[in-house]
């Protein structure tokens, strides 16, 4: 049995093919390690409290997605949201783990 994937992306031209999808959601999910690598440095020197730029990177490319002339500002509005939204959820677990670490075995 075969399962299929379907992203939904702003269809605002007749233009945007199936391949075309596959492509920008490749772009995206290369947004979203680059944004795990720089967040985490940063998480690493500044520390994970002192983090919160990712959402707020996040929150301005949604109307430079949303409302996007062309493709070419749709897929760098996704590359960007992506790279915000890994950089903001990716040090979720190393904080939760610092505040309340592994009892250790005696």
């Amino acid at each position: 049995m075969e399962r299929r994937i379907f992203i939904r992306l702003p269809e605002r031209s007749s233009q945007v093919i199936g391949v075309m999808v596959a492509n920008i959601a490749m772009i995206y999910n290369v947004g979203a390690v680059v944004g795990a690598i720089i967040f985490g440095h940063i998480s690493q020197v500044a520390g994970a409290q002192r983090h919160g730029c990712g959402p707020g990177l996040s929150l301005l490319m949604i109307p430079l997605w949303a409302f996007g002339g062309g493709l070419v500002t749709i897929i760098t509005a996704s590359f960007l949201m992506q790279v915000g939204v890994q950089g903001a959820w990716g040090i979720v677990p190393v904080h939760l783990s610092e505040l309340s670490p592994t009892p250790r075995a005696v």
